[in-house]
């Protein structure tokens, strides 16, 4: 793994993880929830190379955990890939983790 999800830099969104598949979706959810804590709810997928179900799992537990914090913030996943979005969709979950289209 290259960049994380601590890696932010003040005013942009923080970097996914390259491949957040099981192996490393646990991290990218405890780096998520640890940058909540300071305000952060921004993360760039751009650079995403690799996902799985555990990765589009851990998206939507960092989603719900922006969602719980008080008050309740709104977690932004910027420049998800189409193959992400496409099995975002095929679970049901695209519009909790990216929004309404």
């Amino acid at each position: 793994m290259t960049s994380a999800v601590g890696d932010a830099v003040p005013g942009r969104p923080a970097p996914a993880p390259e491949r957040p598949t099981l192996a490393e979706a646990e991290g990218f959810l405890a780096a998520y929830r640890a940058g909540l804590a300071r305000g952060e709810v921004a993360v760039d997928l751009s650079g995403l190379t690799a996902f799985d179900s555990a990765g589009v799992g851990a998206l939507v537990a960092a989603a719900r955990a922006a969602a719980a914090c008080t008050p309740p913030l709104a977690a932004r996943f910027a420049n998800p890939p189409a193959q992400l979005r496409s099995l975002a969709d095929l679970y049901g979950v695209a519009e909790l983790i990216f929004g309404a289209a």
